[in-house]
This record gives C-alpha cells, structure tokens and sequence, in this order.
C-alpha cells in the first residue's frame, strides 16, 4: 500500500504543512502546489506542461473532483478508482476486509454522523 498525500494549503499554511511533515517524519509521498507555482500556471500553464508536469495534475481539483479535503481516494494497482470519498473508519474496514483480518481490533469506530448520512 502506498500513501500519496496532496496538500490544499497555501501561504504560512502551506509552509506549517511542510513542517509538520518534517516534524513528524512522513515518509509517505505528500505534494504541494505553491502559491507562486499557482499563480503562474494560472498566468501560462504550457511553460510547465509537457515539461515538468501535465495539464491535469496542475488542476487536480477538478481532475479528481476534489472539492473538499481530506478526501480519501483508493485506487488499484492499475491506479483505477476503487473507492472514493471513504471516511477513516470505511478505509479501516476496507483494509481489513481486503487483508482478510480476523476480528480487527478498531482504531476508528463509526462516527454516528457519518453513518446518518
């Protein structure tokens, strides 16, 4: 299983986001898009698109419907969507279904709020 991290913050928040990485020794890949990278491929796009990056990962807003963070997304080994919009404790239960745990002791129970929606 692999962890990929995208980040929504920009400014100090941005800067405090990449800290607590450090901090806390992610090792999992986190990506950012900076305030300054933004606003020029908001400006012309085509100067890093074919050459550092593609049209849709610097709109991955609307490339992965990401309207909210976070937002859980499981995709297979073939990178297809498998799951979207997963709560913490569906992603739990989907883990241990999927690595055929036998009566998995629950770091996340339900929310009740998550279960009425």
């Amino acid at each position: 299983m692999e962890v990929f991290a995208v980040g929504k913050a920009t400014g100090e928040d941005f800067e405090n986001w990449k800290k607590y990485i450090r901090d806390n020794k992610l090792t999992f890949i986190n990506v950012g898009l900076t305030t300054t990278l933004y606003t020029a491929a908001l400006e012309d796009a085509r100067q890093f698109v074919p050459k550092y990056t593609t049209l849709e990962s610097l709109n991955y807003h609307d490339t992965y419907d990401i309207s909210a963070t976070p937002l859980i997304i499981v995709l297979d080994k073939d990178k297809k969507i498998v799951a979207k919009r997963l709560t913490i404790s569906q992603l739990e239960d989907m883990l241990d279904r999927l690595q055929e745990v036998k009566d998995p002791v629950k770091l996340f129970p339900p929310d009740p709020e998550d279960e009425a929606e």
